[in-house]
């Protein structure tokens, strides 16, 4: 959970001295591990959630029928898991998009991310192409969080996460 404690700014700190030291500054192995540590405490979260609020009976009773443990996992388990998925999925990719703080530190020019190469942008040029570009931000954060409402129910989700 530290991301979610520490400081972006400290986070991109610690990963450009890792990078640095293992001559990985600036390559998409450090953005990607930038990423994926911002993201992981919300994913793993979420999955948390529906794996507290699994009712453990159905396996045991697909256990009970003669179900074998991968038969349980995939017909049983996943699909019980499939609201806190879908919320770490949509929760990753609106933090991944938007991360900028540990970015700065761990990009370099060939692997900038779209914040980063807005940041840029707005130190070099004066014109709307930066609200434009915020709008559809806006619009595609909408559509994520409309289509897991369709696909998964983000109401299904509050409720587990009223019950923990």
């Amino acid at each position: 959970m530290s991301p979610l404690v520490l400081p972006g700014v400290i986070i991109g700190v610690g990963l450009l001295m890792v990078a640095s030291k293992t001559g990985g500054v600036g390559g998409f192995p450090i953005v990607i591990v930038a990423h994926t540590l911002m993201v992981l405490p919300f994913v793993l979260r979420s999955i948390l959630i529906s794996l507290e609020n699994m009712d453990e009976n159905l396996e045991k009773a697909a256990a009970i029928l003669g179900a074998n443990p991968m038969k349980r996992f995939i017909y049983i388990t996943l699909p019980m898991l499939r609201p806190g998925i879908g919320a770490g999925i949509l929760f990753a990719l609106i933090m991944s998009v938007n991360e900028f703080t540990v970015s700065l530190f761990v990009t370099a020019r060939s692997t900038q991310t779209m914040p980063v190469v807005l940041f840029n942008y707005t130190m070099a040029y004066i014109d709307p192409t930066i609200a434009a570009v915020s709008t559809i931000y806006i619009v595609i954060t909408i559509i994520a969080i409309w289509l897991l409402d369709r696909l998964v129910g983000i109401a299904k989700i509050l409720r587990l996460e009223g019950k923990s």
